[in-house]
């Protein structure tokens, strides 16, 4: 299963349809804390999260903290509007899976969530 979590309907959509294309079962959020709720409640179901940086009611920065105590080795692709060299040097220490410079397509979706599913993560 993998994850979207997002407080754009539109983001949310592209990514459920373009995962589910790619055959995974898709579970959504509009936030971070409905993101990590359902991370939580099922952690071992999750083989990756999509992950917004600026959100209400819980940021990116804080989700991506609370998945990494919960399982470490989760890849995480984290999608902003914010420059691809921006995110990744602040984010350069969190051991993310890749960085999805927002507006994006849904093969570059596709392409950026199998190469971080690919990829040996943290605690691996």
């Amino acid at each position: 299963m993998a994850t979207s979590v997002d407080d754009e309907d539109m983001v949310r959509g592209l990514a459920k349809f373009t995962l589910e294309r790619c055959g995974y079962t898709t579970e959504l959020a509009a936030n971070g804390k409905e993101g990590l709720d359902a991370f939580t409640a099922h952690p071992g179901e999750f083989a990756a999260v999509l992950l917004d940086l600026t959100m209400p009611v819980m940021g990116g920065e804080e989700v991506l903290s609370h998945l990494q105590k919960i399982r470490a080795a989760m890849p995480v692709v984290l999608s902003s509007g914010f420059s691809e060299e921006e995110a990744l040097h602040r984010f350069r220490d969190h051991g993310l899976a890749g960085f999805l410079q927002k507006p994006y397509t849904a093969t570059a979706l596709a392409r950026k969530i199998k190469q971080a599913l690919r990829a040996p993560q943290n605690g691996d």
